[in-house]
Formats: structure tokens, sequence, C-alpha cells
């Protein structure tokens, strides 16, 4: 019997948490951040890797909304032409508050030191974050500092 392959969607606000959940997670495909940069491509590689029965991780900021993960899926769907796959969500709260004071004191980002990249984003983002009814909601940690 084929194994049936598993897509994680994993959602949040910049600070929330994404990375160290997904640190956590096993998966045999991951692509955090970026996948829309070549949407084509990797949901093409996505696709290959789930009918191969793989548990796969997405997390990317442009499917936050329920009409572009719906646009998402709808495209993965179609790849798959018919291949049965399960789909899961995982999204942390919209709590803005609280993943700004992560963004602002975290330490794992030299890219944006201070969070203050991460705060600007958040501050559109959370206006258009849409959690599904389905998803698994998990509380935003607040980090020391």
């Amino acid at each position: 019997m084929e194994r049936q392959g598993l897509l994680i969607l994993v959602q949040g606000l910049a600070g929330s948490g994404k990375s160290y959940l997904i640190e956590l997670l096993q998966y045999d495909f991951l692509i955090e951040e970026n996948f829309a940069l070549d949407e084509s491509r990797n949901i093409a590689s996505l696709v290959d890797n789930l009918r191969c029965g793989r548990r796969c991780i997405v997390s990317e900021r442009k499917y936050r909304s329920n009409v572009e993960r719906d646009t998402f899926l709808s495209r993965v769907r179609a790849g798959l032409g018919g291949h049965q796959v399960t789909v899961r969500f995982i999204c942390f709260d919209n709590n803005k508050c609280l993943a700004n004071h992560n963004c602002k004191v975290r330490t794992n980002k030299p890219d944006d030191p201070g969070g203050e990249g991460h705060v600007r984003q958040n501050d559109d983002d959370t206006k258009d974050y849409e959690i599904p009814s389905d998803a698994i909601v998990v509380r935003i940690h607040r980090l020391p500092g």
C-alpha cells in the first residue's frame, strides 16, 4: 500500500516561533519562507514529494490569508491530479504585541537587529492573517528580555 503524503502549513507572524516549532517537527521536505519567490518550481517539488508519501512543511507568509492559502492549495491539488494527501494547519496566535516583543529581543535574526523590519512587517501581516477553523492554534511564547 502506498504511503499518503502529509502537507503541514505553518503560519504565524514574525517572532511567533515558527522556526523553533519546525525544528521540533519531523519532515522529509521543507521550505521555510521565500516559497513564493519561485512558487511554480516550489509547488512542483512539493507535489513530487507529496506523491512519494513524504511529510512536507511549508511556512510562507504570503499564505496567511484565506484567499492566498486557498489559491496555493488549489494549485497543489491540481498538481497532485487526484492523488490523496492529508493537509494540516499549524497556526500561531495573531498576537502582534507578543510577536513584536519577540522580534525585538531575539538573537537569531542578525539581518534584522532590534527586529524593526519584522515589527513593520507584522503591522501589515496582522491585518489579513486568518486562521483556518480546523487549524491547530499555538500560543506565542514570550521570550525573556
